[in-house]
């Protein structure tokens, strides 16, 4: 991102939930952010996925929506050892922004 500054950034997801390591060791992680984490509050809980490379915001992954925080959380704790299929079908399609 030429002229990029962290002032300027903004990811959705207004809660820090966890960030996945890449296996390799290399430079890269995922970054993950949501809404309603803790189920305090009336709707859907939101999982808001980043890829990081180099410690910058390379582009969005996915955006989650569950129906509990329960779930999310639950799909959060199996995301290592999901398959792409399998992660294709908890998937809604949603590309978090960031601007």
């Amino acid at each position: 991102m030429e002229n990029w500054n962290e002032d300027k950034l903004k990811l959705d997801g207004k809660e820090f939930v966890t960030t996945i390591f890449h296996p390799s060791g290399n430079n890269e992680m995922i970054l993950i952010l949501g809404d309603n984490i803790d189920g305090k509050n009336e709707g859907l809980t939101f999982l808001h996925l980043y890829l990081f490379r180099d410690g910058e915001v390379e582009h969005g992954l996915e955006t989650l929506a569950f129906n509990t925080s329960e779930e999310a959380l639950d799909f959060i704790d199996s995301i290592a050892e999901m398959s792409a299929l399998e992660f294709m079908f908890k998937s809604i399609g949603i590309r978090p922004g960031y601007f």
